[in-house]
């Protein structure tokens, strides 16, 4: 008898090459072999069409667009009065502009009279905008005297006002096909009335439980008789994941019983069996699925746990066959046979990305195969750490229901040392929450960006007219029911706190930041060691606009359209940059992208819309 690993040692592989010649032509794969073999062959189902409320969590089959518009029709987005912009022109705190309120707008109201020249309605959030009006005083920036509103500053078109198609436009992409229909998705659907949705229908899934020892829950426990446990995990785990179990059954130990237990299970989508798969002359399993006409296209993956795990497919249908102890069916099942369930679905899948941690206990093992130790994944410092629940004192069951991760131990490796970098698989791709802390800040940014408005940078030389055609350009999108933020870059430095104000005196007594809060606007006052990044700007504090315009930043690596006076300068500034989308300029000149003129601001809103603001005005979730 060999002897037995100790500590953190972990068992080495038997004699792979004799195993080989055991198995005759049947293929032993490295894990990464076996998930190629299994995604190249695996498919998602058919797309049906399903009831809206039945949806939820469901892969969508197809593209979804948007049959309309969303909101259909200019919206409130306060309570106050709808107005006219026109006739707020000129109104300051000395010189009030009246209007004369004649009527009052819920969200039920039906018919909506226009309002004429020195007019407002009151109106509820969610009103329908009357006729004529195109902008929301708030109830509390207007005095409200004998059925006249004093305004007491010009009013710009759009003022809290949801436009329509601003959250979702006609023909706008929704959901993508392999993406989940998630509660927005569905309230989304739901707005535009969508009663029936494509989706990829959910596989159903046979489990045989392969062994003369197993039983049932309730039967009674004789002899050396075990309860069929990896049956019912494996049941959950589908069940977890989206999956339909069909049938989940004991199959004894007989020729007969476990062929005829395989053809019924063949009439599901996926067969899952677990036990019988070692090359045990008392295990029948495999030889039976090739009698059955079942194309094996391996027969061992060089991983442990999980080494006697065998794939093959029936007509297009996958089949898995897992080893019997629960650690290595734990294992195959995350490793392999979760990617193809989820192909199955639908899902956009290519396999389940590792994450990188710091190992917080050594680990031993001999070399020769791929090992994948079960571990509890934690965030310290702002970096993954991963205990290894492996040794002499860690229980099988405590470790995996403990184990969020699968730590990578490659073949070439004999030991890993505490403190040291590794590769570590998720159990749960999909939810952070298992990992036990909130997603790292890098990858939060990226998500954000992936959801950032996109970002525009008005450049040009000293006196070219940046900041006049940005203000302009800002009224006109704004003018278009856009929401826009702007970015000034001050390669100089600036101080907008004056000395001896208030906040001054407290930056100066040593406060790293200053707040100043008013009713109706914020600032902050903070040192950098470093210059904020523009990404990092926007995705802070620019989460509420449809398009960010930056005053600036003409070494960025972002789309530019630059201002070209002649009289003032003799050449453009961006004659060579790939980033410029657009020329804004008093002469004709040819630089490979389209030209404006100085004062045709709303061709170059236009152009923006086009370009960058088609597919950023769907609604964010």
């Amino acid at each position: 008898m060999g002897q037995l690993p100790t500590g953190n040692e972990l068992p080495g592989h038997r004699d792979v090459e004799g195993e080989k010649l055991r198995m005759g032509c049947h293929k032993i794969v490295s894990r990464q072999e076996a998930l190629e073999l299994i995604l190249g062959s695996t498919h998602p189902l058919e797309t049906i069409k399903l009831p809206l409320e039945k949806t939820l969590d469901h892969i969508a089959g197809e593209d979804i667009c948007a049959s309309g518009d969303i909101p259909r029709f200019d919206r409130a987005a306060m309570d106050g009065y709808a107005v006219s912009s026109k006739d707020t022109a000129g109104a300051t705190k000395e010189h009030p502009v009246r209007l004369k309120v004649v009527g009052d707008i819920h969200p039920s109201t039906a018919d909506l009279a226009p309002i004429e020249t020195g007019q407002a309605a009151r109106i509820l959030t969610g009103g329908a905008i009357p006729p004529r009006a195109d902008a929301v005083v708030k109830e509390e920036d207007a005095r409200y005297s004998a059925g006249t509103i004093e305004v007491q500053a010009v009013v710009p078109p759009s003022q809290h006002v949801w436009k329509k198609g601003k959250d979702v436009r006609k023909g706008g992409l929704i959901v993508q096909r392999g993406e989940a229909v998630s509660p927005a998705v569905l309230g989304i659907l739901a707005a535009l009335q969508m009663r029936k949705v494509p989706v990829t229908r959910r596989p159903e899934v046979c489990i045989l439980a392969i062994g003369n020892e197993l039983i049932e829950l309730h039967d009674r426990p004789t002899g050396h008789k075990i309860v069929a446990s990896n049956m019912h995990m494996l049941s959950a785990m589908i069940k977890q994941h989206g999956g339909r179990v069909r049938a989940a059954k004991i199959s004894k130990n007989d020729k007969d019983t476990v062929r005829q237990d395989i053809e019924e299970g063949l009439q599901c989508d996926l067969v899952i069996t677990t036990g019988g798969s070692s090359n045990a002359h008392s295990d029948l399993t495999r030889p039976l699925m090739e009698e059955i006409g079942i194309d094996l296209r391996f027969a061992a993956v060089s991983m442990l746990p999980g080494k006697g795990t065998s794939f093959g497919l029936h007509d297009g249908k996958p089949v898995f066959g897992l080893p019997g102890t629960p650690s290595a069916v734990s294992v195959a099942f995350y490793s392999l046979v979760l990617p193809a369930l989820l192909r199955l679905m639908g899902c956009k899948v290519d396999g389940i990305s590792p994450i990188k941690a710091i190992l917080e206990q050594g680990i031993k093992k001999r070399p020769g195969i791929e090992h994948l130790v079960q571990g509890l994944v934690r965030e310290k410092d702002a970096s993954y750490h991963v205990l290894p629940l492996v040794g002499p004192d860690v229980e099988v069951f405590s470790a995996m229901r403990r184990a969020n991760g699968l730590i990578i131990v490659d073949p070439d490796k004999s030991r890993l040392s505490e403190g040291e970098t590794v590769l570590v698989q998720p159990l749960n791709p999909f939810e952070a929450s298992l990992l036990e802390r909130p997603l790292p800040e890098k990858q939060v940014i990226q998500e954000q960006e992936a959801a950032m408005a996109p970002i525009v940078s008005i450049v040009g030389k000293s006196d070219a007219g940046k900041t006049t055609l940005l203000e302009r350009l800002v009224s006109e999108l704004i003018a278009t029911g856009h929401r826009v933020g702007t970015i000034k870059h001050d390669v100089h430095g600036f101080d907008i706190d004056h000395e001896g104000k208030d906040s001054w005196r407290h930056k100066h007594a040593g406060a790293r930041t200053v707040a100043i809060s008013s009713p109706k606007k914020v600032a902050v006052i903070r040192d950098v060691e470093t210059e904020e990044t523009i990404d990092g700007l926007a995705a802070k504090y620019f989460q509420d606009v449809d398009i960010i315009l930056t005053e600036g930043y003409k070494k960025e690596s972002k789309p530019k359209i630059e201002v070209f006076r002649s009289q003032v300068h003799d050449k453009p500034l961006c004659q060579n940059d790939n980033h410029l989308v657009a020329l804004v300029s008093d002469i004709p000149l040819d630089l490979g992208v389209p030209r404006f003129e100085l004062n045709d601001i709303k061709g170059l809103e236009q152009f923006l819309e086009q370009r960058f603001l088609t597919k950023s005005s769907h609604l964010k979730t």
